[in-house]
């Protein structure tokens, strides 16, 4: 593995002295399905309103993968990744809220001014898919590089922290206490907080309540998570595989039902005749998503997490009566949600470290693998010392 190094450079367009442009290893992604491969990459100095954080941790999100195999219109070379947490090591000359030697987690990019942000939903922000999965820097920030100087695509989710150095817009990070584990903090930044987010923001689950969980990996666990602290009675956590049912129940899930041998539907309707008040899904499986509407009360809300592939249909008569709601980031403020997690954490009431499998850097092929076997919930990198 290549580890690394700060170097200074003499560069006459410099605006802050003293920050010194890193060379950094990243999991770069040469064009779409050709796979991470770690190399040296030049981190500029912080525009005015950037941050360079350290990398310590990041976590792998099914995003990532995907988009590393194409699913996106993602350009490349690029460098990926948007669940980091670290130590802040420069910041730029208008940055105010963060201080080198701060230990923060990392979210995803919102532009800041529009309605949607200044009303406290930052996740409908309309510059969001440009800012998020653009592969360009915004206005102000300085461009990723190779070694040799041609251009390298980053800023996926305003960080691109599948690197050990990453430039981020003040406004998408959020300053943590310096005892919290980075391998913890580093995933609450988008899937814990978008499963927990689809519970409390999306679907405003209360005590007594039926909740239904489609697909318990990082996201679904968190909602299952989530569920449990709001005081649902019955968390029906629904997969195909069995280490990840038994995984929901000791989280939280009252009870597991694997798709491949057993109907979910009936089991809601054994438990609760009326139906679920919820249903959380992660598949976008269109006779999943059919079957979550059925098993809805009247009123009842379909949270839908998961995007489809554009040959997705159902009837549109399983809508009547029911309400349906499209998740991103779980409607989550991100400099509120992460310190309301972490105080959970800590008080034992969101056992996230029962997901969390570390792995260190170099073996991000590894981590992969076993996400899609189904044998790491959260898998997250650890960065070299």
């Amino acid at each position: 593995m290549l580890e690394p190094t700060s170097r200074s450079v003499l560069d006459a367009s410099s605006r802050h002295e003293g920050n010194p442009l890193v060379l950094a290893t990243a999991a770069v992604v040469s064009e779409h399905g050709a796979g991470f491969v770690l190399k040296e990459i030049d981190v500029p100095d912080p525009g005015p309103f950037d941050i360079r954080v350290r990398i310590r941790a990041v976590g792998i999100c099914h995003t990532d993968v995907s988009v590393a195999g194409g699913h996106r219109n993602v350009p490349t070379p690029i460098v990926l990744g948007h669940e980091g947490s670290g130590i802040v090591e420069a910041v730029g000359s208008a940055v105010t809220s963060i201080a080198p030697g701060d230990h923060v987690a990392l979210s995803f990019a919102s532009c800041g001014e529009c309605a949607a942000c200044d009303t406290g939903h930052p996740a409908l922000c309309p510059s969001s898919l440009e800012l998020n999965f653009g592969g360009n820097p915004p206005l102000g920030t300085p461009s990723l590089r190779l070694p040799d100087g041609s251009s390298l695509h980053g800023s996926f989710f305003g960080q691109s922290s599948f690197a050990t150095h990453a430039l981020v817009r003040e406004k998408a990070v959020v300053k943590i206490p310096v005892d919290f584990p980075f391998e913890l903090a580093a995933p609450l930044g988008c899937s814990v907080q978008t499963g927990a987010g689809a519970v409390w923001r999306n679907v405003n689950v209360n005590p007594g309540d039926t909740v239904v969980v489609n697909g318990v990996g990082a996201v679904g666990m968190s909602a299952v998570m989530a569920a449990a602290a709001s005081g649902a009675k019955h968390i029906i956590a629904v997969d195909v595989t069995p280490s990840r049912l038994d995984a929901a129940l000791d989280v939280g899930a009252t009870r597991t039902v694997n798709g491949r041998t057993e109907d979910f539907g009936e089991v809601v309707r054994q438990l609760t005749p009326a139906g679920a008040d919820a249903v959380i899904d992660t598949t976008a499986v269109p006779s999943v998503v059919e079957k979550s509407l059925e098993v809805l009360r009247l009123g009842g809300i379909l949270a839908m997490v998961a995007s489809g592939r554009g040959d997705d249909s159902i009837r549109l008569s399983k809508l009547l009566g029911k309400r349906v709601v499209g998740v991103m980031e779980g409607d989550s403020v991100p400099s509120q949600s992460i310190p309301q997690l972490i105080a959970m954490q800590q008080s034992g009431r969101f056992p996230l470290e029962k997901l969390i499998t570390t792995y260190p850097f170099e073996s991000i092929a590894e981590a992969i693998d076993d996400m899609k076997a189904g044998k790491a919930i959260k898998p997250v990198l650890v960065m070299p010392d």
